[in-house]
Formats: structure tokens, C-alpha cells, sequence
């Protein structure tokens, strides 16, 4: 590197949490309703995107300055790990299916999957 600045990453507090989950929210109903086939399109372009940008190595920088790992260990797991994370969980949208399981003879019971709300996962 040429020790130029490439990125300013705030210092967040519970107010920036309050408004990721406040945008989180407001996507939520678009997002439960556009379909299984424009999810996984966009989850794949989201793993295209880091993929192609692998070589640049600024998100390998980022990522091992936010977690304090080995830069090798951040290029040979992590971001990639991250682009198979996407794929695998668009083919799993797209493989997921419901089904129609018989209580008694005047009853069925029907399951279907949707996406319910926002969700957040804290990784020491």
C-alpha cells in the first residue's frame, strides 16, 4: 500500500443501530414479497461484486483491521467464505419448498416459508 487513507469507518453507537433496524424494517414487506427468483439474483450479484473486488485487497484490509486477524487468514477464508455464504444461501432459496402434510381425513396442514422480519447477529 501507499499509506493514503482508502476508507473512514465511524465509531457507532445505539443510535446507528436504532436507524439500520429502523431501514431494516421499512425493507422488510418489499423484500418478503419480491420473489424467491429476484432474491437469489440479487444475493448472487452481491457475491459477484466481493469476488471481483478480491484482487483490489481492500476489503481483505478492512475486514482483517475490523476483526484483528492475519491478513492470510482474512484472504483465505473470510472473504472468500463470504462470496460461498451468498451462493450457498441462494441455492438454498432456491431448493426450498413447502408442503401439504394430511392431520385426518378432513384436515391438511400447509407449510410455506417466508421471510418474517429483521434479524441481528452479534460475533464476538
Amino acid at each position: 500500500m501507499n499509506g493514503k487513507s482508502f476508507c473512514e469507518i465511524p465509531r457507532s453507537c445505539a443510535k446507528d443501530i436504532d436507524l439500520a433496524l429502523d431501514d431494516a424494517h421499512a425493507a422488510k414487506d418489499a423484500w418478503g414479497t419480491t420473489s424467491v427468483t429476484e432474491r437469489s439474483n440479487l444475493l448472487l450479484k452481491i457475491a459477484d461484486r466481493i469476488e471481483q473486488n478480491i484482487d483490489i485487497k481492500y476489503l481483505e484490509i478492512a475486514e482483517t483491521w475490523d476483526n484483528g486477524k492475519a491478513v492470510r487468514e482474512t484472504l483465505a477464508a473470510d472473504i472468500p467464505l463470504a462470496v460461498d455464504h451468498f451462493r450457498y444461501s441462494t441455492g438454498c432459496l432456491r431448493a426450498q419448498e413447502g408442503l401439504i402434510g394430511e392431520i385426518d381425513e378432513k384436515t391438511v396442514s400447509y407449510h410455506f416459508h417466508e421471510p418474517l422480519g429483521v434479524v441481528g447477529q452479534i460475533i464476538p
